[in-house]
C-alpha cells in the first residue's frame, strides 16, 4: 500500500480472528487501520476487510465507523472527508459464488438501504463506492471462455436493481467501453501460466456514484503486485475533491545544509556587506539613480544563483562519498566518520 500509494484497500477471504485483528492494529497502530468482518460461525471461510493507510487518509481511529451488512460478505466503512466537513462511505463486498446465494445477496443489500429502520437506529448511508469480488459479470465482454448461462440472469437482474437504487456506474467500463481485460483467471492443475483456453473474467470491480464519477481517474487493473498466492488482480481508482484548491510546489528556498557550507556562507557574507554599503550610499546620495529595492533584489538573485550552483555540485558529491564508504572504510574509520560534523563532509574535497 505504501509503495503503490493506496489509501484504502478492500480485501476478501481474510479469515482473520479477533485476536489477529487486534494484533495487526496494535503492531501497525501509526501506519494502518484494520477493519474486518468474519462469517458468524467460522474464521475459515469468507471474510471482508478494509485497510486504511493513515499516511494518505488523515484520520484517527475513533473517526472511522463501520457497519456489517452481512457477516463475512458485506462491510461498509465511513471516513471523514473534506477536512472533516463531510463523510465518505465505502461498501466492500465478497459475493457468494452460488447463483442462488448471489441473487439473494444483492436483494439483501438493497433491502438494507431501502427498508425503514426502527428508532433510534438511523438509515444506513448509501455508499459513494461499492467494490470487491462480485462473482458475477454484467456483460459477455467481461468473460473469456466461460459459459454464458441463463442461470445467472436472476442474480444479474438483482445486482442491476441495486446499482439503480444506489445510482452506481462501473467506472472502469465507462472509461474503457470496448476493452477486454480480466481480474480473475482459473488456475488449472498441471498448467503453467495462462493459456488461450484459461477461463478468465472481470468479476472484481469498483462502482462509483454517477455524480462522483467526474471526480475520479486512473481506473486500472494492475498486475504489478507481488501477491503470488491469489488468482485475482488488483483493481484501483483515484478519487479526488474537485473543490480543493491547487497546491503547487511552493516558493523556492535555500537548502538548509548550505548554512554549514563554508564557500556559500563566505559568499553570502560578502554579498550582504556589499549590498548594505550600496544601500547606505544610495540613500545618502540624492543624485544616485539606484533604488534600495533594486539593490536588494540584485543581492537576492546573486545569492540564489550561488546557492543553486553549489547545491548541484554538493549533492552528487555527498551521495558519491556515502556510496563509497562501505568499500573503503574500516570499523575504526567508521567511528571517526560518526564524529565528523556535517560541515566537514560538505566541505571535504571530492
Amino acid at each position: 500500500m505504501r509503495s503503490k500509494g493506496i489509501g484504502i484497500l478492500a480485501v476478501q477471504e481474510t479469515h482473520l480472528s479477533s485476536k489477529a485483528l487486534d494484533d495487526l492494529n496494535l503492531q501497525f497502530d501509526k501506519q494502518f487501520i484494520f477493519i474486518n468482518s468474519n462469517a458468524s460461525y467460522t474464521t475459515n471461510a469468507m471474510g471482508m476487510a478494509f485497510i486504511i493507510n493513515r499516511q494518505i487518509i488523515k484520520c484517527r481511529r475513533n473517526e472511522v465507523t463501520s457497519e456489517v451488512l452481512q457477516a463475512g460478505r458485506a462491510l461498509q466503512i465511513s471516513i471523514p472527508w473534506k477536512n472533516g466537513t463531510s463523510r465518505l462511505e465505502i461498501l466492500g463486498v465478497y459475493a457468494p459464488n452460488s447463483v442462488t446465494e448471489n441473487r439473494d445477496f444483492w436483494t439483501h443489500l438493497k433491502t438494507k438501504y431501502t427498508a425503514p429502520r426502527r428508532a433510534p437506529a438511523l438509515p444506513i448511508p448509501r455508499p459513494k463506492f461499492v467494490l470487491g469480488d462480485f462473482n458475477l459479470v454484467e456483460d459477455g465482454l467481461d468473460r473469456h471462455t466461460t459459459s454464458t448461462s441463463d442461470d445467472h440472469k436472476p442474480a444479474l437482474e438483482t445486482l442491476l436493481e441495486l446499482k439503480r437504487t444506489l445510482q452506481l456506474v462501473d467506472g472502469w467500463r465507462k472509461e474503457n467501453p470496448d476493452l477486454k481485460a480480466y481480474t480473475w483467471s482459473q488456475k488449472l492443475a498441471n498448467t503453467e501460466g495462462i493459456t488461450a483456453n484459461t477461463p478468465r473474467s472481470r468479476i472484481d470491480r469498483i462502482y462509483v456514484q454517477k455524480d462522483l464519477f467526474r471526480s475520479t481517474r486512473d481506473w486500472e487493473i494492475r498486475v504489478d503486485h507481488n501477491i503470488n498466492t491469489t488468482d485475482h488482480e488488483l483493481i484501483t481508482a483515484t478519487y479526488f475533491d474537485l473543490e480543493s484548491p491547487f497546491i503547487g510546489k511552493g516558493r523556492w528556498e535555500i537548502p538548509s545544509f548550505l548554512l554549514k557550507h563554508d564557500e556559500f556562507m563566505d559568499t553570502a557574507n560578502t554579498l550582504c556587506k556589499e549590498t548594505l554599503t550600496k544601500a547606505i550610499q544610495s540613500t545618502q546620495d540624492p543624485a544616485s539613480e539606484e533604488l534600495v529595492q533594486i539593490i536588494f533584489k540584485d543581492m537576492k538573485d546573486r545569492l540564489r544563483n550561488k546557492a543553486r550552483d553549489i547545491s548541484r555540485a554538493s549533492v552528487p558529491k555527498f551521495a558519491r562519498q556515502w556510496t563509497n564508504l562501505p568499500r573503503s572504510m574500516t570499523p575504526s574509520s567508521m567511528m571517526t566518520l560518526s564524529q565528523m560534523s556535517e560541515r566537514e563532509l560538505l566541505n571535504s574535497p571530492s
